[in-house]
């Protein structure tokens, strides 16, 4: 038991870094901590891959799972790295409800989901939007990443190939 409990908080401090890229390590070595760290997981980027993009005066943030991975719905944040932009209320659907282990019913997202937030900005720019997303995932497994951060960049146009079949929150 100590030996699952120190491999998993070596795992999340890893799986952090990681997420953070403040490790910077050349791709062998990376491939090799991470295959002692990781084992059966997947880094936090690669069990839940982030796109972004805006249309409409919104900003979209979608995420896709890895199968037998899920995102709480609870973490969920957005913020603007531009001073002049700022969002409204984000929007995130409902999502499943399950019952976790540890944090009781909560509601969470397989597969896919996308999250909007109208865009409040001080200028007419139309060129990327630098965001950052704020998220936590679990594996079915029994990994739960600590919450992480992606660095996006949201052009204008259309929705990326991988949600367009989608429903988004606005119903488009």
């Amino acid at each position: 038991m100590r030996k699952r409990l120190l491999s998993i908080i070596l795992l999340a401090a890893f799986t952090q870094a990681h997420a953070s890229e403040g490790l910077r390590l050349d791709s062998d070595k990376r491939r090799n901590v991470e295959h002692l760290f990781l084992g059966k997981f997947l880094p936090v980027n690669e069990a839940f891959q982030a796109s972004a993009w805006r249309n409409d005066g919104k900003v979209f943030v979608g995420f896709e799972n890895a199968p037998g991975y899920y995102l709480h719905r609870h973490q969920f944040a957005l913020e603007s790295r531009d001073p002049l932009v700022s969002f409204g209320e984000l929007e995130i659907p409902p999502g499943e409800l399950v019952v976790h282990p540890q944090l009781g019913e909560i509601y969470v997202f397989y597969n896919q989901v996308v999250l909007s937030a109208p865009i409040v900005s001080e200028s007419a720019d139309t060129g990327p939007l630098a965001i950052t997303v704020t998220f936590q995932g679990c594996s079915d497994d029994g990994l739960c990443y600590p919450p992480a951060q992606t660095e996006l960049e949201a052009f204008a146009g259309s929705v990326p190939v991988t949600f367009a079949s989608g429903q988004l929150p606005d119903g488009t």
